[in-house]
């Protein structure tokens, strides 16, 4: 995999302009059927209106090859493309209270018909409040409702292709010390499947990350997360689970750095014929030495581990990667 890349973040006046654009080359050794490039995208407009009233416009894109276990047929090319649009607005009222609201568009698409990745499009909006403490602490309310569609399926391969999905979430910033952060949410969220009772689904997500700078040379990043996910063979499905993960940083020098990498989860599927008692364990490993020999320029070395062992026969999954990487500042 080749990536070559390019980043914009400048600031006019009170706006200030994010953009990040890189184009990537996927080539097979053993099945140059699968050769890909793909162009993605991140753009952001961090807009002020007034120092009370401030927002952000974002879009992304993301395209890539997936061609797992989750395809039906040996040689199937399949690009996955996911992009997201949103608007948001926050109005500060006082000293403490912030109103929030804002709307999205979020979708994915397949460039083959599979039977476990439908195409979905989803669209609404979010309305809330956050309170704002003296120490810089902040809780948030958020409720959330969007409308979407399943396609690219068989025909009555879905009771129904229809769908909303409604979340109420709650999440904060806590500032305990100088040099640490925690920041989380929880959120509870529900599918409702029109005529489709059977196929609905509902519980409690969320996630909470740790942030600590534990000297001038090492920081700690940690979490863990709550999934529930959609999961669309050909009978509508879904997943939950829980991931852990821990992350130090090393900086021995200015100018070099070492970033560790671990990630352990568990996943169980529900609401499908012939899925029934599925549990997979899911796993990462990585390690990646940075070093700056100039200012400008950045040269990152990295090994990884990812791998999936399944209670289901067929489904275990192991990947070693190694890459390199260099980045040029200006």
């Amino acid at each position: 995999v080749t990536t070559l890349g390019l980043k914009f973040d400048k600031r006019y006046s009170l706006q200030r302009i994010e953009l990040e654009v890189n184009a990537q080359d996927y080539r097979y050794q053993d099945n140059s059927a699968l050769d890909f490039t793909a162009l993605n995208y991140a753009a952001a407009w961090r807009w002020n209106l007034t120092p009370k009233l401030t927002g952000n416009v974002t879009a992304d894109r993301r395209e890539y090859l997936d061609n797992t276990t989750l395809v039906q047929s040996t040689g199937t090319v399949n690009r996955n493309t996911e992009a997201a649009n949103r608007i948001d607005a926050e109005y500060q009222l006082g000293a403490a209270w912030r109103v929030l609201a804002g709307f999205f568009d979020r979708s994915v698409k397949n460039s083959a018909a599979f039977l476990q990745g439908a195409n979905s499009q989803i669209s609404g909006g979010e309305a809330g409040a956050r309170y704002v403490f003296p120490s810089g602490n902040s809780l948030a309310y958020r409720y959330r409702q969007g409308n979407g569609e399943f396609s690219g399926l068989p025909v009555g391969a879905l009771l129904s292709r229809n769908f909303t999905d409604k979340e109420h979430e709650l999440s904060f910033e806590w500032l305990p010390a100088r040099q640490t952060s925690v920041q989380g949410r929880m959120a509870h969220l529900e599918r409702q499947r029109d005529g489709a009772s059977a196929s609905e689904f509902s519980g409690v997500v969320g996630r909470i990350n740790l942030n600590w700078m534990i000297t001038g040379k090492t920081r700690m990043e940690a979490g863990v997360v709550s999934e529930l996910v959609s999961y669309q063979p050909s009978t509508a499905s879904y997943y939950d689970g829980e991931r852990l993960y821990i992350s130090p940083v090393w900086k021995p020098t200015e100018k070099t750095a070492v970033r560790l990498r671990l990630d352990q989860g568990v996943r169980r599927y529900k609401g499908v014929v012939g899925f029934e008692g599925r549990r997979d364990e899911v796993g990462q490993a990585g390690v990646s030495v940075e070093w700056e020999p100039q200012r400008f320029v950045k040269l990152i070395a990295a090994l990884a581990q990812d791998e999936r062992t399944s209670n289901f026969a067929g489904l275990d999954y192991k990947a070693n990667v190694i890459g390199v990487a260099a980045l040029f500042s200006f």
